[in-house]
């Protein structure tokens, strides 16, 4: 009988079992663990939501810029103004048929070449603002024209700057007198 209560003791004794101290502790690490892991991916979700949007800024800056420089450099009419000359006032962009006539051009959201808006950017925006600048310094600003103008593209989304392009377009043979 001795011997019998000698091992249900020794049973007792030997069962492996975690203490409350040790569960607290396992469960503070692995909640610390967790923590680490959700800024890492929501971190990492930004940055990549950040990248996309810098890719489209860049895409809507360049069509818009590539859109401008291709047009001739000065109106041929002969009372030609810096910006829309009167008729193309309250027009379609695509009735622009000069370098200036983008000046202060704005469109939110942003649109495609035929005034038609372009699907999912409802906030954003694009600007256009054109410049004679000095031929021997494209950085400073002139007031008459010397056969040089800049062109600044920005693309914005909630008023913030996502992409800004500085082109220079150059009166060719025939264009400025």
């Amino acid at each position: 009988m001795l011997h019998a209560r000698t091992q249900a003791r020794s049973r007792w004794h030997v069962r492996p079992a975690f203490s409350l101290l040790e569960i607290a502790i396992s469960t503070l690490i692995v909640g610390v663990v967790m923590v680490a892991a959700m800024r890492t991916l929501g971190a990492a979700i930004r940055s990549k939501q950040y990248l996309d949007n810098q890719s489209q800024a860049n895409l809507l800056a360049e069509t818009l810029m590539d859109e401008v420089v291709r047009r001739q450099y000065a109106d041929t009419s002969v009372l030609s103004l810096f910006g829309p000359e009167l008729a193309e006032l309250g027009v379609a962009r695509a009735q622009f048929d000069d370098v200036d006539d983008y000046h202060n051009w704005t469109e939110s959201p942003p649109q495609d070449g035929q005034g038609n808006p372009l699907a999912n950017f409802d906030d954003w925006q694009r600007k256009v603002i054109v410049q004679y600048v000095d031929p021997a310094n494209p950085n400073t600003v002139v007031m008459l024209d010397r056969g040089l103008k800049r062109v600044t593209v920005s693309v914005l989304r909630n008023d913030a700057v996502l992409a800004k392009l500085i082109s220079v377009r150059a009166a060719i043979d025939g264009e400025f007198e």
